[in-house]
């Protein structure tokens, strides 16, 4: 998974990148990176708890590309201080920080891995995004997803498999979905 986001990366505009939920994987921010959790890691990190209900801290179109790894399965569904449903905040929140034509690197567990963690809430994979696509929405939830979708693009999608060092041979099974998304 870390070989397939550092290749996806290095094809990522020049330009401010926000690294949302940086946990301990801190980029360069004189490459133009912008680290964010909700823990004071570093110094290079910014701390903002995303549940916190107040819009991201910066203006809109503000940045070039962004990292999501291994954090939009962990963001939970409702939120005290957000009405409706707390993940689609966050994709407008994302959206409207993101410039015309930016680039979202996703990475998330693929199932079992995806669901056995007490922390995940949700499956992350290309269906996130498109499966309601075709669908008329009937609930106010499915309406607020539906307005995201015209405005991301798939580019780029991975099945991401582990590799078992102990035998020279490819688990069947999926560890990670890697993915590329343009802003439209």
């Amino acid at each position: 998974m870390g070989r397939w986001v550092a290749e996806a990366s290095e094809d990522l505009p020049p330009g401010p990148k926000l690294n949302l939920g940086c946990g301990m994987d801190i980029r360069d921010p004189g490459d133009g990176w912008v680290n964010l959790d909700y823990l004071p890691i570093d110094p290079d990190v910014v701390v903002w708890d995303l549940e916190c209900g107040d819009p991201l801290p910066w203006a809109d179109h503000t940045f070039k590309a962004i990292l999501l790894v291994d954090v939009l399965e962990h963001i939970p569904h409702r939120s005290p201080k957000v009405k409706g449903e707390f993940f689609f905040w966050l994709m407008e929140q994302l959206l409207r920080v993101s410039a015309p034509g930016a680039k979202w690197v996703v990475c998330s567990p693929a199932p079992p891995q995806s669901l056995a963690s007490a922390g995940h809430t949700r499956l992350i994979d290309r269906g996130t995004f498109l499966e309601w696509e075709t669908t008329e929405p009937d609930s106010s939830a499915e309406a607020q997803y539906l307005s995201l979708l015209p405005r991301l693009r798939l580019l780029q999608y991975s099945v991401l498999r582990k590799w078992n060092w102990r035998q020279p041979v490819w688990f069947g099974r999926a560890c990670a979905y890697g993915m590329v998304w343009e802003v439209v």
